[in-house]
């Protein structure tokens, strides 16, 4: 429905079980991650690559398993979610989040990315000339830090964090219906 250029097979599995998008959310899809099809893998973060490149190289694979029958992380379902919000609404990820979600619970210390200059802290590791910056130490150029990548670039402070999840708690963000869908178990195994 979401993804009409996108092969109908690919989206179901051998018993016919269609991807819907509560398998997306819970992550039980059954989408092979994005980043690591051949197409995609070594250009991770060592330059730009479009959402439609990512899409192409995705559309051309089937699931691993039959959709609501297991549970596995992955950013693949994500990136569509966020491509099913652009479709739908017209905003971008980030505008959408930003308009319906952080601006009505009155949330001003989290973001979509990209990240503030400075704002962020780094990542690093330790190696045998002492600590080192991880992106530089695997040769990361691009971090996708765009707003197209909903798998990720939310940037928040720990009060920002916090008010978010009191703003959930309290209904300023989602109903309680909602709430309790998305704090409902799977019965996906694991």
């Amino acid at each position: 429905k979401f993804f009409p250029e996108y092969p109908d097979q690919n989206l179901r599995f051998q018993n016919g079980n269609p991807v819907r998008l509560e398998h997306m959310a819970q992550l039980t899809a059954g989408f092979e991650e994005v980043y690591d099809l051949d197409s995609i893998e070594d250009r991770v973060l060592r330059g730009y690559i479009s959402f439609s490149e990512l899409f192409n190289s995705l559309r051309s694979v089937g699931l691993k398993f039959a959709p609501g029958s297991e549970w596995e992380y992955g950013d693949t379902a994500f990136i569509l979610l966020g491509e099913v919000i652009r479709r739908v609404s017209g905003l971008t990820f980030g505008e959408y989040v930003q308009a319906n979600l952080f601006a009505p619970a009155g949330l001003k210390g989290i973001y979509v990315g990209p990240p503030k200059r400075g704002s962020i802290s780094r990542s690093y590791i330790v190696n045998a000339n002492g600590r080192s910056d991880s992106f530089e130490e695997y040769g990361v150029v691009d971090p996708h830090f765009d707003d197209h990548f909903s798998d990720g670039n939310i940037f928040s402070t720990g009060r920002g964090l916090a008010e978010w999840l009191k703003s959930l708690v309290d209904g300023k963000v989602l109903s309680s219906g909602s709430l309790a869908q998305m704090t409902k178990p799977s019965t996906a195994s694991i």
